[in-house]
């Protein structure tokens, strides 16, 4: 069995759906004080201001979303890795990544 990431999954997501909201409230906030009608997180309206605060709120919540979607593919890899080592296919050394290290056994398998 694959490493089991439903503890960490649901909670992964929901700091993640916390911090696109983090991002959208400062972005609204700091629109409001500025004057300025600045398009929103996912929603990029031409109408509205898209200066470079909103450009990097769309940014940070995009590599959030991606966050979302690879931690538990990196922690699957991990858990992958630690079977290899277990059974004498891979070394990890001492400040070495077991991600990295299964996808390199992979690679060269394949």
């Amino acid at each position: 069995m694959i490493a089991d990431t439903s503890d960490s999954g649901p909670n992964l997501a929901k700091e993640i759906d916390r911090g696109i909201e983090v991002l959208r409230l400062a972005l609204r906030l700091q629109s409001e004080k500025d004057g300025v009608q600045r398009s929103e997180i996912g929603d990029l309206d031409k109408t509205k201001v898209i200066d470079s605060l909103a450009k990097d709120a769309n940014t940070a919540a995009t590599h959030l979303i991606t966050l979302r979607k690879y931690v538990p593919l990196l922690l699957n890899l991990a858990e992958i890795g630690h079977r290899l080592e277990k059974q004498g296919k891979i070394k990890v050394d001492y400040g070495g990544s077991y991600p990295e290290q299964a996808l390199a056994y992979f690679e060269k398998q394949y």
